[in-house]
């Protein structure tokens, strides 16, 4: 992300200042970090390719936000998550599920992250709607999912060929695993009708799927 206005407006989003502990995952350049930096009390910014984290610790280590950054090198779907209070990251599209499930089952106040505008559509998708999966029911029972704002290709470089979108998620409770698989397991059966309860699950909304879990 290269658009030093959209890196501002995220950083607003998010409402960081100097009393929290920002997870960055993807930290890529450091575009979105050093804006971060200027603002956190502390920043943890994950990367997995090791030439950007070479160029992450060149740029900001050894500037006078030094002690307010801690590049940590490996892939975020398997390093342990450090405490954060707020996650806000341009997620690498690719991992965009896993990585919202893994923040989830952490707990912090919000996040705001950029997601392929298709994934994020999927977050806050309701019943019955082609866009409504086991995703759109695990993220909602547990937080409140708003899209912010609409992003154009231009804003990144080099240019994607999807459009991305803000989003702003804020946790009400942690996930775990069990409920994760219960959701998907009946997903995978997604046209037919669940004993007992007579509707097939994409017709079923979040709180229908956690009453059945209880």
């Amino acid at each position: 992300m290269t658009d030093q206005k959209v890196i501002g407006e995220i950083c607003d989003y998010a409402k960081v200042d100097g009393d929290d502990v920002v997870l960055e995952i993807g930290a890529g350049t450091g575009n979105l970090t050093s804006e971060l930096v200027k603002r956190a009390k502390l920043v943890y910014g994950i990367e997995r390719d090791q030439e950007l984290t070479c160029i992450l610790n060149n740029k900001l280590l050894k500037k006078k936000f030094n002690q307010k950054i801690k590049i940590i090198h490996g892939d975020a779907l398997k390093v342990p998550f450090p405490r954060f209070n707020k996650a806000v990251s341009n997620i690498p599209y690719s991992i965009s599920r896993k990585i919202t499930l893994k923040l989830l089952k952490h707990k912090f106040d919000l996040s705001v992250l950029v997601y392929q505008k298709e994934f994020a559509e999927k977050l806050i998708a309701a019943p019955k709607t082609r866009e409504y999966r086991a995703i759109s029911v695990i993220v909602q029972c547990c937080a409140e999912v708003e899209i912010l704002k609409e992003l154009s290709p231009a804003v990144f470089s080099p240019r994607p060929r999807v459009k991305s979108a803000i989003t702003r998620i804020t946790p009400k409770s942690r996930i775990t695993d069990e409920f994760i698989e219960f959701v998907y397991s009946l997903f995978s059966h997604r046209n037919k009708k669940i004993k007992g309860v007579g509707k097939r699950p994409f017709e079923l909304n979040p709180g229908e799927f956690l009453k059945l879990y209880h």
